[in-house]
């Protein structure tokens, strides 16, 4: 099975509703596939934070149960693929795991866009719903990829 991770910040924002809406996706187009995400800066264990839970539910993701986890070596070298929600995330982790470099692309960068996700922390729900929906829309194209 392959495993996915998707990195941002604090891993209660971003990564949790692409990780959330990345395992609904693939349930539903019935793929054998492993997502997780974590965050570049994590201190200590959050939970997502309440506007992303319920941004994700619009896409029937449940992030209740999530705690925020730091990447880690681990992670690098069990993952086939690392999905940053940045530039400035994929340029640290490539930086600081340089042998698992040729497995770190920004989300976008691996379905040919450019650009960054946008932080929503901090922001209204607005923001959430549209960080949610950019992420569904993303994840589709990846999941339509990784299938052909």
């Amino acid at each position: 099975m392959k495993n996915i991770v998707f990195v941002c910040t604090g891993n209660t924002c971003r990564s949790p509703m692409a990780e959330g809406i990345a395992k609904k996706l693939a349930q539903q187009k019935e793929l054998a596939l492993n997502f997780s995400s974590r965050g570049t800066s994590v201190y200590m264990e959050e939970k997502a934070n309440p506007l992303a839970k319920n941004a994700a539910k619009a896409y029937s993701s449940d992030l209740e149960e999530h705690f925020s986890k730091a990447f880690s070596e681990k992670d690098a070298e069990k993952s086939e693929i690392v999905l940053t929600m940045t530039l400035r995330h994929k340029e640290y982790l490539k930086e600081k795991y340089p042998k698992y470099k040729d497995k770190i692309f920004t989300i976008k960068e691996y379905v040919g866009e450019k650009g960054d996700i946008a932080d929503p922390f901090g922001k209204n729900k607005e923001a959430y719903e549209a960080c949610a929906k950019e992420l569904y829309d993303l994840i589709n194209k990846i999941l339509t990829n990784i299938q052909e």
